[in-house]
């Protein structure tokens, strides 16, 4: 099959050659695709993520002229595929990018000469335009360079600019291209966009975007995060993960615990101790059922929280009803029925301001300084296990 060529300096050097060239990128699992029986927990997704990150990962290599017999017999039995050839400088590619300065100046490169005189260096799975356009933008053939991109070749480029190591070289173009997709609102929801911000975001040093994608998959999300195997790094999607732990924990536990309260025959009440006893029996009957009707009830929901929106959560205990009955009072100048003023509704919802004001999203500063450590610090505050 004849290679597509793509010529980006007609007095190459070099030629890389891309192979199996993607047609997907960060896809969305299906809805309706089959569910893994084993249960999410932070340690197998620990190890999907890290699964995921090697594999989205090609591996680059320089193709010496001298091929070993082992790597003879390799390619004489794959099968043919697709190959695009992009003809490029050696030595602009080199000024750019510190990934490809280290592959051209490694040991057998200089000897590495095809038939035509030109070395070559493969590529495996980036998207076609996506790396076409970034080898533009490092040969300075402006022309060819889009104005304005959308989200989605945007993060396809944060990919190769992170692997290749080049976000300096063309930080005009990408400031510019942040500036067009920045138009549109960060997803309120827990969505594809939403995960490829929270990309960008990292790979462009974004850092409120960063902040705001994170703090959105916290109060939105419903699972351990979704990286849609780009290469997130694990300390990211750990800590979203866990913060989202303790927001719905949060929320759980202190209804649970009102619960308790009631339930103790210890309680007080607070506008009137003499009647304790009555104050609290209407309290636990009304949260019991209330707890009933969202499903926080029995069994009661553990982490992962599986299936649990935070946002949807407060929303429902938000809206908690309170029953209202009327008491004997006794004052100095006579006896009066009234209202009893303890209320469900008021102290429920104290609850999930308290929680609403606990979640926030990542810091980018704090999460590239502090590095792997950080999932691994939350989850022992949280009594979780990794090993």
């Amino acid at each position: 099959m004849a290679p597509i060529v793509h010529v980006i300096d007609p007095d190459y050097d070099t030629v890389l050659i891309l192979k199996n060239a993607s047609t997907k990128f960060a896809s969305w699992p299906s809805e309706d695709e089959p569910s893994i029986a084993a249960p999410t927990t932070p340690f197998n997704t620990y190890q999907k993520k890290r699964k995921a990150l090697k594999a989205y990962k090609a591996e680059l290599t320089a193709v010496p002229s001298r091929t070993t017999d082992a790597t003879t017999s390799v390619s004489s039995t794959a099968p043919e595929e697709k190959e695009v050839h992009y003809h490029v400088s050696s030595r602009h590619l080199q000024l750019a990018s510190p990934w490809f300065k280290r592959a051209m100046t490694k040991d057998g490169w200089a000897e590495s000469k095809l038939i035509n005189g030109h070395h070559q260096v493969l590529a495996h799975d980036w998207d076609e335009q996506a790396f076409r356009t970034l080898l533009n933008m490092l040969h300075l053939r402006n022309k060819q360079v889009p104005r304005t991109v959308s989200l989605e070749m945007l993060a396809k480029t944060a990919v190769l600019v992170d692997y290749y190591e080049c976000g300096e070289a063309i930080e005009l173009f990408t400031a510019t291209w942040i500036g067009y997709v920045q138009e549109t609102e960060i997803p309120s929801t827990y969505c594809r966009d939403l995960i490829l911000w929270i990309w960008v975001a990292w790979v462009f040093d974004l850092s409120q975007q960063f902040e705001d994608a994170t703090a959105a998959v916290i109060k939105e999300s419903n699972e351990a995060m979704e990286t849609l195997e780009l290469p997130i790094p694990n300390s990211v999607s750990s800590e979203v993960d866990l913060r989202r732990y303790q927001a719905l924990e949060s929320v759980i536990g202190g209804l649970h615990g009102l619960l308790d309260q009631y339930r103790s025959n210890s309680y007080v009440c607070k506008h009137n101790s003499t009647l304790s006893f009555q104050c609290g029996s209407f309290l636990l009957g009304a949260l019991t059922k209330e707890l009933g009707g969202w499903s926080l009830l029995s069994p009661r929901p553990e982490i992962p929280f599986q299936e649990l929106v935070f946002s949807d959560i407060c929303a429902k205990v938000e809206n908690a009803r309170s029953p209202h009955w009327c008491c004997t009072y006794s004052r100095g100048y006579g006896v009066h029925d009234g209202q009893h003023a303890c209320n469900l509704t008021q102290n429920v919802k104290e609850i999930v301001s308290k929680a609403k004001s606990g979640v926030v999203g990542l810091s980018l500063s704090n999460m590239r300084s502090s590095g792997s450590d950080v999932g691994a610090q939350s989850a022992s505050q949280l009594g979780l296990c990794f090993a």
